[in-house]
């Protein structure tokens, strides 16, 4: 039976697969035994991470420009906008050189006003006198001036800011792309504009932007607006003064006070063209009627002096002089 075991075709290969399955155990115990001596034992394994960086909070800054020309100030002061009163005129506000520290979302932020209760008084009062409003239009402009809705809005589209005027996209897409404006004869006073811009990540600025509305004296000679000081050249009656002894006449102007502020009084500044010969020359201005703000009203200019006792006459036709009208 041996025999015929040990002579079979399959005992050889059988053997040998024995002797490398003891050989191959050996080593494996021998490596598990090395294991269990030298790898016995506890530690800790400290682990170290890099936080993110924390974002970068965001800082917008703007300069503001009226019909293309910068307006004095910034964010933090206000920006001053000099009007001249006239009716039907307009000016577009757009941004100066904005720019944000860091990614700003694709949006359009919303600015509300606040405004000192006479402010709001003056503002309603005065948007309620524009013709041809419909209850709608005015509904809308007294919740802006309320500060119940959007004024404007910042707009960012991903590569350029705006202003966005919200009365002009409420009326309508014929007013596209409503740009930001300002009536040239808006009331004069302080308004400050609140909204929230908000970047990419997640940080956010709270912006004021102020508008400063002011507004010189404003007025008329015939239908020329003059605005501020004027060179006036008087026109006396009559045009000469006969020779020897005191010179006493008159010049008048009419004009008309179509600013903000009454005009209370005048302020003469350089006069010049005075006849030769005439001593102790003196120009004085008087207004009748005193403060007629949005009325008319007539100036006189009173001349007097001392002419020379030479033959002739002292012509007047060229007496001119600076006027800065004064309000109240």
């Amino acid at each position: 039976m041996w025999n015929k075991i040990k002579n079979s075709a399959w005992f050889i290969p059988l053997i040998v697969a024995l002797a490398v399955a003891v050989i191959a155990g050996g080593v494996f115990a021998a490596v598990s035994a090395w294991q269990s001596a030298n790898l016995k034992g506890t530690g800790t394994i400290t682990v170290t991470t890099n936080p993110p960086p924390p974002p970068t909070q965001l800082s917008f800054t703007t300069g503001l420009n009226s019909d293309g020309n910068t307006l004095s100030g910034s964010l933090s002061s206000g920006f001053t906008i000099v009007n001249s009163g006239i009716a039907g005129t307009s000016h577009t506000l757009t941004l100066a050189s904005p720019s944000a520290n860091t990614a700003v979302n694709t949006a359009s932020f919303s600015f509300t006003l606040t405004a000192s209760p006479s402010e709001k008084t003056a503002l309603i009062a005065y948007f309620n006198a524009k013709a041809g409003w419909t209850s709608a239009m005015q509904t809308q402009i007294d919740s802006e001036i309320n500060g119940t809705t959007p004024f404007f809005y910042l707009k960012y589209d991903g590569t350029n800011f705006s202003l966005v005027d919200a009365f002009k996209q409420f009326l309508g897409v014929s007013y596209a792309p409503y740009p930001l404006t300002v009536d040239d004869d808006y009331p004069v006073g302080t308004y400050a504009y609140t909204g929230t811009i908000n970047a990419v990540d997640g940080t956010s600025q709270t912006v004021t932007v102020t508008l400063i509305v002011t507004e010189p004296t404003v007025w008329k000679i015939g239908t020329s607006i003059v605005t501020g000081s004027s060179s006036i050249t008087l026109t006396f009656a009559p045009t000469s003064v006969a020779t020897g002894g005191a010179v006493s006449t008159t010049a008048t102007l009419n004009i008309t006070d179509v600013g903000q502020t009454a005009i209370t009084g005048w302020a003469l500044g350089t006069v010049s063209g005075y006849p030769t010969g005439l001593t102790a020359p003196n120009l004085v201005v008087t207004q009748t009627p005193v403060g007629a703000n949005g009325g008319t009203a007539t100036l006189t200019f009173t001349l007097t002096g001392t002419a020379p006792s030479s033959a002739g006459s002292l012509d007047l036709s060229n007496i001119t002089c600076t006027l800065t009208p004064i309000g109240n």
